[in-house]
């Protein structure tokens, strides 16, 4: 079965005679008939700074990213592709882009002299892992840049654009209570990757097994969705809540272009949801079915580059009514869910403007309503762990 759209919306219909806000729920569903994996290619970008020195229950952070690393290198196929870098106050290559064999003495060797000392200079090691892979060919492969560190450093600016200017996702593991929250976060959204606070020993074991789970399962790369909205309608928000929760920068529509895209990066091959909650403006005239935007999905699939999936489905009944239907039961469950994410990025805009005790409040509110919509108890634990710590690493620096 090819690469589909399917398109849900949250109402049937919407009251033509005046503007309305609606949801409507986009499932990418990947073709997976594609037997052929595709090479996978890992930049292991690891600090080596001297806090990394320090312990986490007892255990050494750095020796806990050693037994990690070395079981991802075990765990490579022949044929996959790896970089490793060492960051402090300057960068070590310590093995160049290279092809995985059997021999992997020299890889195994480098992760196990690791040491810890000196300061710590992250986008330069991102930038070298970055530098790296213009040896490797692009086309037929996944590619990720795996950060391990406590996120602590001295070229915050640097971190920010080089996130914001790679083609490869980061996959950033935040170790220990120290952890610069803030900042990681904000590089893996506008990297379209994931950041993870680790803070049990066992948890850099479990972070590096989602790190391979997610490359080798995945199908789709480089997918953009390109949108056209039609005259009175505008998207206002854009979510992904499936496989994970974030959410999207994109150029506004206006009177004269009706064009926006989203950067999706990697889609798995379980697919993805994305929540566009858009703005019906008023002024059709007459009740009937309006599309609302035209979609494409543009993505690659290795070893296939190119390709693309369209879908002119993205339409609503305009109805001579005053009052919604119920709302698709699916859908809510998705809006709930993207209410979540907004109200994390509202708590930490608080934090940042020194409303302390306000973000306390929002952060209080956003457990209460983690819980009322039927979240994992166990993603309930991590999201307001992190967001405390993201809240206290923002209070300290405002």
């Amino acid at each position: 079965m090819p690469t589909s759209l399917e398109i849900t919306s949250a109402y049937a219909q919407i009251p033509v005679a005046a503007p309305a806000a609606n949801y409507t729920a986009i499932r990418i569903q990947p073709d997976v008939t594609v037997h052929s994996r595709p090479q996978v290619q890992i930049g292991l970008v690891i600090d080596t700074s001297g806090s990394m020195d320090g312990q986490i229950r007892n255990q050494r952070k750095i020796d806990l990213v050693k037994a990690a690393a070395t079981n991802v290198v075990n765990q490579l196929q022949d044929g996959d592709a790896i970089c490793l870098i060492a960051f402090s106050d300057r960068v070590q290559i310590l093995v160049p882009a290279t092809v995985v064999g059997s021999d992997r003495t020299r890889l195994l060797n480098a992760i196990r002299n690791l040491r810890a000392d000196g300061g710590t200079l992250m986008g330069d090691g991102i930038a070298a892992a970055q530098q790296q892979f213009y040896a490797l060919p692009s086309q037929s492969a996944v590619r990720k840049i795996v950060v391990l560190t406590d996120g602590q450093t001295n070229d915050e600016d640097r971190c920010y654009q080089l996130a914001e200017q790679t083609q490869i996702p980061l996959m950033l593991g935040g170790i220990g209570d120290d952890y610069n929250g803030r900042l990681l976060n904000e590089m893996a959204r506008s990297a379209r990757g994931i950041a993870e606070y680790i803070d049990r020993a066992e948890s850099v074991g479990d972070f590096f097994k989602e790190v391979l789970v997610t490359v080798q399962s995945t199908v789709l790369t480089n997918a953009v969705l390109v949108m056209d909205f039609r005259q009175r309608f505008r998207p206002k928000r854009i979510h992904a809540v499936a496989p994970e929760l974030k959410s999207y920068d994109f150029v506004p529509v206006t009177p004269t272009s009706r064009h926006t895209e989203v950067q999706l990066g990697d889609i798995q091959r379980d697919g993805a949801t994305l929540l566009i909650e858009y703005v019906y403006e008023g002024g059709a005239g007459f009740a009937s079915e309006f599309q609302v935007a035209t979609l494409t999905l543009r993505y690659d699939q290795p070893p296939n580059t190119g390709l693309e999936t369209r879908s002119d489905d993205f339409t609503i009944q305009l109805a001579d009514t005053t009052s919604f239907p119920p709302m698709n039961p699916q859908v809510k469950q998705y809006v709930d869910h993207a209410a979540v994410e907004t109200a994390q990025t509202q708590l930490l805009h608080a934090a940042q403007a020194g409303d302390m005790a306000g973000a306390t409040q929002r952060l209080n509110t956003l457990q209460q309503s983690l819980e009322r919509v039927g979240a994992d108890p166990n993603f309930i634990q991590q999201t307001v762990s992190t967001m405390r710590l993201q809240l206290k690493d923002t209070g300290t620096t405002t």
